[in-house]
């Protein structure tokens, strides 16, 4: 049976054995090549015909008709035909086939197997189906594979007399949407290239490609920037989407009519320009009946599938390289690689539908406007959805996360440089007022100042479109639509709200051009293997010369034999230099697997955890040490003015004749003294420095690929931190001990002197 233009009834009374579809009935819905395959087993390199897939096809075409009847809804058998079109009726014949095998069809081997049998120079027609990836790579040609397929052509239903509803455009955008998702899934989200040394923006792309991902997308610097929009999955699947629908929109929906002819078109623009001045709802009205005219009871204008044919080659010239680039990868077990046929044929179905969809919104009296997102514009409760939201999780994530350490080491770097201005405080004002205390004030000010700066990311970010996955679209008509108001004014209905991917953008950052990028990493890319081709090159002359030598003085044979014990040789050392990597792996990790995996566990739930503990009993130390320099200062003082006073009535007169020398020597003292603590201090403060900024060194390192030797960088590190302070510490308390019971005694002994 066929599915006919007319979908009132079955044609039964004709036998579909005995009939191909395309055959006979020009009114059908699937078209095949246009070569004759009644006789086809008897060509190399084309296509028979399959019984049972024919008729596979054929019961889900009367299931489709069904569903479709039975729901009463015809945009549904869109959907439910966009599968039944891409799948295959016909088998290839290759060059190799034996004239038996042409004979028996039965026994020729399977569609997937053709290609591996006749080597990648055959030239093939491969059918729409997809095949396992097995770990030789494939060489896809697009163009080639492409050359004589004919993709399967829609039927769509003829238009109503009554304008559709909004439900209805919803549905049919809903639908399409849907199908945009699919296919950038099945054809560009079948490969992972994270984790990898995978470069697919240094693959030749056209420039075209380059402008359509800069009108929907910018980049995110805190997640890879450029190199993430192909190396994540997801976020290339939408690309994809985007991209699509972004031509969809500027090839298909802003045209006057899809599929116009030459004379069509004028008179729709001079009915545009006699009317330049009129009411838009009423031009509209105008037009949509003069489109009705020109459609003549038709589904689809006149040059429709013409020109979605050109519309979708011109697409799979945008998209076929990065399609070769993904189908060339070797991918994980079981994984579908997807032919270019069904590329080709599901791309062929989404332009046909969007055409058709356009069609539908032009002989609508309404006016149906879209309004594109635009990359980082701000993100809106009321009118965006997210559609990729662990993306947006992330990078906010990241942002954060990055603020909040660099927060944490700029306190760390301020209470630093409170220490030391602090200690120059201390030890008196001309330490205070030296070059190297008005640097250490200065220091503290800095520090502070940039802490005081540094705000949280609410802000200096924003939610922002990282892709424009999908436009608002509304549609809008005259009057208020009211029960019992009156017409004027207009309606306006939501068929569609805005979808992207969105990101945490930081505001008034430029964006880099992805033309600059793509020229940057070509070159990049092109430097790191010019020295191992330019090696290459010059070994390969060099066994050349060789060969050509041994080839001259030992003969043919000789030359192949002796090639043969070097090529075995090389093998048995990569061989054994394997194994020995392997058993040194091995060792390595019995050794220190275990301590290394519980070392990793701990830094990770508290990487600063060890630094801001040694710094903190560093800075509790040299408070401590100062605390007990004042405290010793104060006692010793104290003391000196207590046994001053109680002997003060007996030793007043001598006192004041001996004062300015008393005074004298108690200043040269405590100038002393108060130097040679102060000496001391600028001696080993600046270790305790160099300890405290190795801990955060070895943090730093320690999230290098190096692992295990970054952990014992660390750990040493801290310890020498720990040593620092310790010594620090010891070292500041004992000078200033030494310098104020010095000063103490000499006030005591003094006093007691004058005393007798």
């Amino acid at each position: 049976m066929s599915f006919l233009r007319n979908r009132t009834n079955f044609r039964t009374d004709i036998d579909d054995d005995d009939r191909i579809p395309g055959q006979a009935d020009e009114s059908v819905l699937f078209q095949t090549t246009g070569r004759t395959v009644r006789h086809s087993q008897q060509l190399v390199r084309s296509q028979i015909l399959n019984p049972k897939l024919t008729q596979d096809r054929r019961n889900k075409a009367r299931d489709a008709l069904a569903a479709v009847r039975g729901a009463g809804d015809k945009l549904r058998g869109i959907s439910l035909l966009s599968g039944l079109a891409s799948s295959p009726v016909t088998d290839v014949v290759p060059a190799s086939a034996t004239p038996e095998q042409l004979a028996t069809g039965d026994d020729l081997p399977p569609v997937s197997g053709l290609a591996r049998a006749d080597g990648p120079i055959a030239n093939n027609q491969g059918p729409a189906r997809r095949t396992r990836w097995s770990w030789m790579a494939q060489s896809p040609n697009i163009i080639a594979d492409l050359k004589n397929f004919m993709p399967l052509q829609f039927e769509f239903p003829p238009h109503p007399e009554r304008d559709r509803s909004n439900d209805w455009f919803q549905d049919a955008y809903a639908v399409l949407f849907d199908r945009i998702i699919v296919f950038a899934k099945d054809y560009f989200g079948f490969q992972d290239l994270e984790g990898n040394f995978n470069e697919p923006w240094a693959i030749d792309m056209p420039d075209e490609f380059y402008r359509y991902v800069e009108l929907i997308a910018e980049p995110d610097p805190a997640v890879g920037g450029w190199d993430e929009m192909l190396t994540n999955t997801e976020t290339r699947t939408f690309l994809i989407v985007g991209i699509i629908v972004k031509i969809l929109e500027v090839k298909v929906f802003a045209p006057n009519l899809w599929g116009n002819t030459k004379e069509g078109e004028d008179l729709l623009h001079n009915l545009d320009r006699a009317l330049l001045d009129s009411e838009g709802y009423s031009r509209q009205q105008l037009r949509c009946k003069s489109i009705r005219t020109l459609l003549g009871g038709a589904s689809v204008t006149p040059n429709f599938h013409k020109d979605c044919t050109t519309l979708t080659a011109q697409i799979l010239l945008l998209l076929g390289p990065l399609f070769d680039y993904l189908t060339l990868l070797p991918a994980r077990p079981n994984t579908i690689i997807p032919q270019p046929t069904a590329l080709y044929q599901s791309l062929h179905n989404i332009i046909s539908s969007a055409a058709y969809l356009s069609l539908c919104t032009r002989i609508s009296p309404t006016i149906m406007h879209i309004t594109s997102l635009v990359p980082g514009s701000l993100y809106s409760p009321e009118e965006h959805t997210s559609i990729l939201q662990p993306s947006w999780t992330l990078s906010k994530t990241i942002i954060q996360d990055r603020w909040t350490r660099d927060h944490e080491l700029m306190e760390v770097e301020r209470a630093q440089a409170e220490g030391y201005k602090i200690g120059y405080e201390i030890a008196g004002q001309a330490r205070q007022q030296s070059k190297a205390g008005m640097l250490a004030l200065q220091r503290f000010l800095d520090a502070q100042k940039k802490l005081a700066e540094h705000k949280p990311p609410g802000y200096t970010h924003r939610a922002s479109v990282k892709i424009a996955v999908w436009p608002v679209t509304r549609r809008y008509w005259a009057g208020n639509s009211k029960p019992g108001g009156d017409m004027d004014g207009q309606s306006v209905y939501n068929v569609t709200g805005a979808g992207a991917v969105f990101y945490y953008k930081e505001i008034d950052k430029p964006v880099e051009s992805l033309f600059d990028f793509v020229a940057r990493k070509k070159k990049m890319i092109h430097g790191r293997y010019k020295r191992a081709r330019d090696l290459l090159a010059v070994l390969g002359l060099l066994s050349l010369g060789v060969f050509l030598v041994l080839f001259y003085v030992v003969g043919w044979a000789g030359s192949i034999a002796w090639m043969e014990g070097v090529l075995n040789s090389i093998t048995e050392f990569l061989k054994q230099w394997m194994e020995k990597g392997k058993e040194a792996a091995h060792s390595a990790y019995g050794c220190s697997g275990s301590p290394g995996a519980d070392w990793l566990a701990r830094t990770g739930e508290d990487p600063l955890g060890g630094v801001k503990d040694v710094y903190s009993k560093a800075t509790d130390g040299i408070r401590e040490s100062y605390d007990t320099f004042s405290s010793k200062a104060m006692e010793g003082a104290q003391g000196g003015f207590d046994i001053y006073a109680s002997q003060k009535s007996k030793a007043a007169e001598a006192y004041d004749s001996f004062s300015p020398r008393a005074k004298e020597g108690f200043k040269e003292g405590f100038q002393k003294r108060t130097s040679k603590a102060g000496s001391t201090y600028d001696r080993v403060a600046p270790k305790a420095k160099e300890g405290v900024q190795d801990g955060f060194d070895a943090y730093s390192s320690k999230r290098s690929p190096l692992g295990g030797v970054a952990g014992d960088v660390y750990e040493k590190t801290s310890v020498n931190a720990k040593g620092a302070y310790e010594k620090t510490s010891s070292k500041a308390r004992d000078a200033a001990g030494d310098a104020y019971e010095t000063v103490s005694s000499y006030a005591e002994t003094m006093a007691h002197g004058r005393e007798e």
